[in-house]
């Protein structure tokens, strides 16, 4: 499971220095984290360069991240049982053992 600040650092406009003391359940939650200076590093600089993610698309960014993060691991443990087996690999299953 990604945590939010995780999904936060994948968004192209966000600049980082966030403290994230709980993981937000809901908009209100979120908004807090992003507006509160509390949880700055650096009170004086901004998190954003731009609008902030909408707590939807940290949601569905979220998501997307897990999807590939999963897919990967499928994908790994499919090249591995067929390697075990002695069979062909996708070039998709070899390029993931592989890193590429």
């Amino acid at each position: 499971m990604k945590s939010i600040l995780s999904v936060l650092n994948s968004f192209d406009n966000f600049v980082g220095g966030l403290i994230c003391p709980i993981e937000p359940t809901n908009e209100a939650e979120y908004q807090e984290l992003i507006t509160n200076k509390d949880n700055w590093v650096n009170p004086n600089q901004e998190l954003w360069n731009g609008t902030p993610a909408t707590w939807q698309e940290v949601l569905d960014k979220k998501a997307e991240l897990e999807a590939e993060e999963t897919s990967k691991t499928d994908l790994k443990a499919s090249a591995k049982a067929k390697l075990v087996a002695g069979e062909k690999l996708t070039e998709e299953e070899a390029n993931v053992l592989v890193g590429v």
